[in-house]
C-alpha cells in the first residue's frame, strides 16, 4: 500500500514539530550543563567552594560515605554520632558557575524517624543518566524504637521517595505507605 505524497510531508512535519518540542525542553538544562562545564572561576571562587567541601571532608566528627560528582556540585554523604544514635545525612555543595551561588550548601530532606529527631537513613542514591537529578530512598519500617517503646500511630510506616534538581536544589517528596 503506497501512501500519497501529502500524507508524507504531513507525517514528516510532525516528526519535526515533534523532535523541535524535545530539543527546546531540553535547550535549558543542556545550556545550564554548558556554562557550569565551561566556565572559568576566579580564584576566591574556587576558594570558597574547596573550602566549604573540605569543612565536610576533614571533619573528625562526621563518617564520609560517599562523595558523588555531579555538574552543579558535589553530593556528601555521611553519618555522625549523637548521644541518641547514629544519623545518616548528606548536603550539596554547589561549585563556581553553577546557578546557585559557589559554596551554597543544601541539606537533604530526610523523614523524621523518631522522637529524638532521628532522620531515616539514605539508600540507593544515584544520579540521572544526565547527572542533573539526584535520587534516593528513606524507609521508615520498624514502629519500635531504639528504647524499645512503639512510635505513635501517626507515623506511618512505608518508604520516602526523594528526586532533587541539582540545578535548583528543589527536592519532591512521594510517600508510599507500607501494605498491612
Amino acid at each position: 500500500m503506497k501512501t500519497s505524497k501529502k500524507v508524507r510531508i504531513a507525517l514528516t512535519g510532525i516528526l519535526l514539530l515533534a523532535i523541535l518540542i524535545v530539543l527546546v525542553s531540553l535547550y535549558p538544562k543542556a545550556s545550564a550543563v554548558y556554562r557550569i562545564k565551561n566556565y572559568t572561576p576566579t580564584e576566591q571562587e574556587q576558594e570558597i567552594y574547596e573550602h566549604t567541601l573540605n569543612r565536610f571532608l576533614e571533619d573528625d566528627e562526621l563518617l564520609i560515605c560517599s562523595q558523588i560528582e555531579a555538574v552543579p556540585c558535589t553530593i556528601v554523604s555521611y553519618k555522625w554520632s549523637r548521644t541518641h544514635g547514629v544519623f545518616n545525612s548528606a548536603v550539596l555543595i554547589y561549585r563556581p558557575g553553577s546557578p546557585l551561588k559557589q559554596g551554597t550548601i543544601i541539606e537533604l530532606p530526610q523523614p523524621q524517624v523518631n522522637a529524638m529527631g532521628k532522620p531515616g537513613d539514605i539508600e540507593d542514591m544515584h544520579l540521572s543518566w544526565d547527572g542533573l537529578t539526584l535520587s534516593y530512598i528513606c524507609r521508615f519500617d520498624n514502629k519500635i524504637n531504639q528504647q524499645g517503646f512503639p512510635y505513635p500511630e501517626e507515623h506511618p510506616l512505608g518508604t520516602y521517595y526523594y528526586t532533587t534538581n541539582l540545578l535548583t536544589g528543589e527536592t519532591a517528596e512521594r510517600f508510599v505507605p507500607e501494605e498491612s
